[in-house]
């Protein structure tokens, strides 16, 4: 109440600040006490404290409509339009869900004013348009001034010039005293860029009020926008700067024009750039004034200060944001040498804009400084793509192409520079490189006449670009190099015989001598240079050997060796490139040595599973599809080199990542027959370890258990491999000792975790429940417990319908586990506690929670599709939405979610009319296509199948699909043989297609042939209540069809079959259709209804009191319940309806048929509008 007077006076007095004080004394979550102290706060002008106070009150009190509006008020103050407009929204909700009323009007026309204000404060185009709309809801606005004016600065903003001076002539004339009216005016004229006409408005508004910044800011603008004349006159556009800043020090953009005064006029940086930090600060979204305070730092050395900005920057922004900090920060990290970190920033500035040829020029720099070629030509070649003006983009291109031997192709490029810019030397010398090096290309083939024109060619240019740049000492020494080259002869293959002879006498400095001769003798020899690079490699000479092969590589980038050699030097010290160079070797030609080398590192990679979120795996394994590259080139080598037993280990351990099991089993015993002669028997016993721990995998467990058993056994992961392999095989008790004997030698904590975890499994397996309750109670207390042995515990506790057990075991589980790592598992576990509780509307909403945190997982849509069927019958359109989703999103479980969304359609009674698509029929036909081996797709779709002929019926059309119910069923039961399932879930499935296999053929007319099969079943086991009241069900047909009473034998045994089977809805059901047992019918619907929702006893109650009396008012209400009311299939809808317009004709409740019709017209009902027809025409 008290707030309610705040809020019509606007002010809070010093006795309601005391109340409020003492409210948060008692309470320091009370919502009024902390609202009541952000008003006051706010009267204050201590906008940060008005805004936290007030965002906490109304996050105890959303419902307070002054506490929205104060806050929406407070953040127009600190110029945070956008979450002003939200809070202007949500206390315009709490008005309207209030009801209108006097105040509550005058409420919301301050309310709306409000939000205009915040939306054009926002200046798009967009934001202007629901300004205006906003405007019109004022109660009359076109008589308020404020408002008017407010509704000019939106048509201002759209753009729109004649419609916001025409408005502001008519609040300048009726109201020329208006300090906003002459603002409003000088507005126009600056838009006009009038600034002599802005500049005279601007100081009639500040003589009429001076205490506004904006008007101060846009005064200081003018005179800034005029000439750099009026810049440089501090008295004009500084002044009023410094007087906006000091009225509103939340206005970000007046020290952003401060920092460019002192940037472009006064020269000083440090201030400058304290300017922009301000502003930047106040409004992260100014991407002006963030750039200016980077480049300022940088240009003041101070690298730190610079990376912090846009570190901040980078980690608040969303994807395809921050185009400015990504590429300024990419740009560092280029300049400091972090190749990698250059390339990924760059690529994320390159998502916020792909057009722009400065980021694809720079990350082509990033992919070059790293030796990335191909990846750098594509980039530069982008870049000239999207400007083809840029010569360095299309110098890059050509220099890219020379470097990997493309030399046509390069001088195609250089020769569109020279057409561009004839003085360009770098391309000259570009086209005489390639055309000498192709002189010696021809002259390795002796085409000693091509050689001889690539020679004048090179010559040509090489003396066009000295004309223009004679002191470029390089371009001499290219000219020398083709005027001997047609005199030189290839030293290369007295290189090689050097090589072998020297190094075979281990004459090293001899070796070196003949090296270096001859590269002195031919220079650009890489062969040469990489043999000098491989003796010092021989002799530990690491920087001179990284020297040799570095020249190697600058004079011919395709030869292998020397990647080779410098791939072994990284390798020998530690450098993260190492496994990007051995993968280039394989990307260049296969060798042996970079095959191995390659393969070795991506395993080691693979085996630290500590590095799984950093940048470096991402790239080397993921982004270079490594396990893939890796197993191709590993068996290249293992066909050149077949006794090499390390080989055969990494190639079965890379078939396992890829799935590929029996190539790796099949690898892996490749490995134990080259170690079985071996003298390393740990090399042995662990390659038998990985070797058994596969045939487990691929259900080979005898071989699995034989294998351990080879080894001594007495290493953990020996133990508990051959524990394993014992469970698989079924084994339980063996299993358990192998366990036991795996706890004696355990010894760390995580390790003792897993191994209990694994026993209570075992014991579970062997229905020793409280033992295995019992182990995983130890785990839990050890110090480091698993998040395995939690989520056992959790679902023993599901098990044993003990939901206080699994609860506390999910909560333990929550607190070691983070947020965003195993939702689904968590989601599950959550989901089926609730369900254990019966709490069904609970289970939809935990995981509607995780779809809508995780939208991009499809497990969690499939699981939602799958518990909505379930748990919440009358939500199956969404379940089916939801299953749809899943499918999209991931086709393994989109399998499954396609079962559970024909479900979902069948409960909400979708029919096979021609103009549905997603019917549950097509839907399940999908499913089985998909998954043939499940036995729960072919149940779905003998449903499916019955709901189509029982709408064929309603139709008035021959049912299809009759002779389909025993072929169903038996495919079901086919199923089920063939696959391992849980015990239950066999029974309840082969059960329920039975049932409906025999109300297909009961529907059909062959009641000798459900009679046999019940009785077929009941032969197989007798002991089924279910089936026997089904059987009786049957045999009562004919009975009941010839309309006369049932004896009482039968009677007898009918109610005896349904007492036994009290819980089930489909029993009390059967006790229907016979007009002397009207009651019995009441009752049998009654329980069932108590069982759960059930909409066809609905129905059965409905038409009971259609029979008993059609026109009475009950008959009316039960039959709308069925018709209006959500959640009921579109069948018993559909018959519903039908009857109700009986009802209403009998009743001339001509009103209401009108009604009705309309509804039928809305969802079809094509029988109903038929009906009418017959009815209106009688």
């Amino acid at each position: 109440m008290y707030l309610s007077l705040v809020a019509s006076s606007r002010s809070l007095t010093d006795e309601g600040q005391q109340y409020c004080c003492r409210l948060v004394g008692m309470d320091s979550k009370s919502g009024p006490g902390l609202i009541g102290l952000g008003i006051k706060a706010l009267q204050d002008k201590k906008y940060e404290d008005a805004v936290r106070n007030l965002t906490e009150g109304l996050k105890e009190s959303p419902l307070c409509t002054t506490g929205w509006y104060h806050l929406a008020e407070a953040q127009v103050k600190m110029h945070r339009p956008k979450e002003a407009v939200l809070s202007c929204n949500q206390a315009l909700k709490n008005i309207d869900n209030l009801g209108a009323s006097g105040g509550s009007l005058h409420q919301k026309n301050l309310c709306l004013r409000l939000k205009a204000e915040a939306l054009i404060k926002l200046s798009d185009y967009k934001s202007s348009e629901e300004a205006i709309c906003t405007l019109d809801q004022v109660s009359d606005a076109n008589n308020i001034p404020g408002l008017l004016v407010l509704k000019s600065l939106a048509y201002l903003n759209k753009g729109s010039l004649d419609e916001a001076s025409k408005i502001m002539e008519d609040v300048l004339s009726s109201y020329p005293d208006l300090a906003e009216a002459h603002a409003l005016e000088a507005l126009i004229h600056f838009t006009k860029k009038d600034y002599l006409q802005a500049e005279k408005c601007f100081q009639r508004a500040l003589e009429k009020d001076s205490e506004v910044a904006e008007y101060h800011y846009q005064l200081g603008l003018t005179y800034w926008s005029m000439s750099e004349e009026t810049r440089k006159d501090k008295t004009k556009a500084l002044t009023h700067f410094l007087k906006a800043a000091r009225l509103d020090i939340y206005m970000g953009k007046v020290f952003c024009y401060l920092g460019h005064y002192y940037r472009d006029v006064v020269g000083d940086k440090n201030r400058a750039r304290g300017c922009y930090r301000k502003a930047f600060e106040l409004d992260d979204t100014d991407v002006e004034s963030g750039a200016a305070a980077v480049d300022l730092s940088v240009e003041l050395e101070e690298m730190e200060t610079a990376l912090a900005i846009l570190t901040t920057v980078t980690q608040k922004a969303s994807a395809g944001t921050a185009k400015w900090a990504w590429l300024r920060r990419g740009l560092y990290y280029l300049k400091a040498g972090q190749h990698s970190q250059a390339v990924a920033d760059l690529q994320a500035a390159l998502r916020a804009d792909p057009k722009d040829f400065n980021c694809w020029e720079s990350l082509g720099e990033a992919y070059l400084s790293r030796g990335g070629y191909t990846t750098a030509l594509k980039s530069f070649t982008k870049a000239s793509e999207l400007n083809p003006d840029s010569i360095y983009s299309v110098f890059k291109v050509a220099a890219i192409q020379q470097i990997l031997g493309k030399y046509k192709e390069a001088v195609a490029q250089y020769q569109l520079i020279i057409e561009k810019k004839e003085d360009y030397v770098p391309a000259l010398k570009g086209l005489g490189e390639c055309h000498l090096l192709m002189a010696k290309a021809a002259l390795v083939d002796y085409l000693d006449g091509k050689a001889v024109d690539y020679i004048e060619q090179a010559l040509e240019y090489f003396t066009w670009a000295l004309q223009h740049q004679a002191d470029v000492s390089c371009l001499w020494k290219l000219v020398g190099d083709a005027c001997t080259s047609l005199y030189a002869v290839s030293p290369s293959k007295v290189n090689v015989n050097v090589l072998g002879i020297l190094l075979g006498i281990r004459n090293y400095a001899l070796a070196q001598h003949c090296f270096i001769k001859s590269i002195q003798s031919e220079q650009i020899n890489a062969v040469a240079w990489t043999n000098l690079g491989v003796l010092y490699l021989t002799n530990e000479n690491i920087e001179q050997a990284h020297e040799a092969f570095k020249m190697a590589q600058s004079l011919d980038p395709s030869y292998l060796m020397c990647w080779i050699g410098q791939a072994l030097i990284a390798e020998t010290v530690g450098s993260y490139d190492t496994m990007d160079l051995f993968r280039h070797t394989t990307e260049l030609s296969m060798h042996t040595e970079g095959a191995i080398g390659y393969a070795y590192w991506v395993c080691t990679t693979l085996q630290d599973k500590s590095n799984r979120e950093t940048e470096l795996y991402r790239y080397n394994i993921l982004q270079m599809n490594a396990i893939p590259a890796a197993q191709v080139v590993l068996s290249k080598y293992i066909e050149r080199i077949q006794n090499y037993a390390p080989a055969f280990t990494m190639l079965g351990y890379l078939n396992e990542h890829l799935q590929l099991k029996k190539e790796a089993a099949a690898a892996y015993q490749r490995a134990i027959m080259l170690l079985q002669t071996a003298e390393d028997q740990d090399t042995y016993n662990v390659t038998i370890r990985n070797y058994g721990r596969l045939l487990c995998s691929i259900g080979e467990c005898d071989k699995a258990i034989e294998a351990f058993k080879s080894t001594p056994l007495k290493e953990l992961e020996d133990i508990t491999g051959f524990a394993l392999a014992l469970f698989m095989k079924g084994l339980y008790k063996e299993s358990s000792k192998a366990y036991e004997r795996a706890l004696s030698v355990v010894e760390s904590e995580q390790d003792k975790a897993h191994i209990l975890t694994a026993l209570a499994i075992t014991e579970y397996k062997q229905g020793n429940m409280d033992v295995a309750k019992t182990l995983l109670f130890k785990c839990s207390i050890l110090k480091e417990p698993t998040t395995e042995s939690l989520q056992a515990l959790c679902a023993l506790g599901l098990v044993m319908q003990d939901a206080t057990l699994s609860k506390a075991a999910l909560n333990e589980l929550l607190k070691h586990v983070k947020q965003k790592d195993n939702d689904y598992q968590r989601c599950l576990l959550t989901s089926a506690i609730y369900a254990l509780q019966g709490r069904s509307v609970a289970v939809q909403r935990q995981i509607s929670k995780a779809v809508h945190s995780n939208p991009a997982d499809p497990a969690l849509w499939s699981l939602l599709s799958r518990v909505v069927a379930q748990y919440a019958q009358r939500n199956a359109k969404g379940g089916a939405v939801a299953g749809n989703v899943a499918h999209i999103l991931d086709s393994n479980h989109g399998k499954k979610a396609l079962l559970y969304t024909a479900v979902n359609q069948l409960a909400m009674g979708s029919s096979s009319a021609e103009d549905e698509k997603n019917i549950a029929l097509k839907t399940i036909q999908k499913a089985a296509l998909l998954s043939p081996g499940d036995p729960a797709v072919w149940a779905g779709l003998m449903a499916a199948c019955h709901a189509d002929d029982k709408l064929a019926l309603v139709n008035n059309t021959q049912p299809k699909r009759m002779a389909l119910y025993l072929a169903l069923y038996s495919a079901v039961s086919a199923s089920i043989k063939d696959k391992e399932f849980l015990e239950s879930y066999n029974e309840s499935l082969e059960k329920w297609s039975l049932f409906q296999a025999v109300t297909g053929l009961v529907d059909t007319g062959r009641i000798s042939e459900a009679e046999a099969l019940c009785t077929k079943n009941l032969k197989s086991n007798p002991d089924q209540p279910a089936v026997i009241l089904l059987l009786r069900q049957v045999q009562s047909k004919p009975l009941l069809e010839c309309q006369k009473p049932l004896p009482d034998g039968v009677l007898e045994e009918l109610q005896k079959t349904v007492m036994s089977n009290s819980t089930s809805v489909p029993a009390w059901q059967a006790n229907i259709s016979n007009d002397h047992w009207p009651s019995l019918v009441q009752e049998a619907t009654t329980e069932a209804l108590k069982l759960c929702f059930c909409p066809l006893a609905v129905l059965l109650q409905a038409l009971l009191q259609f029979n008993r009396k059609m026109g009475a008012r009950e008959t009316r209400r039960l039959l709308e319940r069925v018709v209006y009311q959500p959640g009921y299939p579109k069948s018993i809808v559909s018959t519903a309806r039908w009857y109700l317009l009986r009802h209403l004709y009998a009743k001339n409740d001509y009103e209401l048929i009108d009604v009705l019709v309309n509804n039928a017209k809305t969802h079809g009902d094509t029988r109903a509008l038929e009906l009418n027809q017959k009815l209106s025409s009688q």
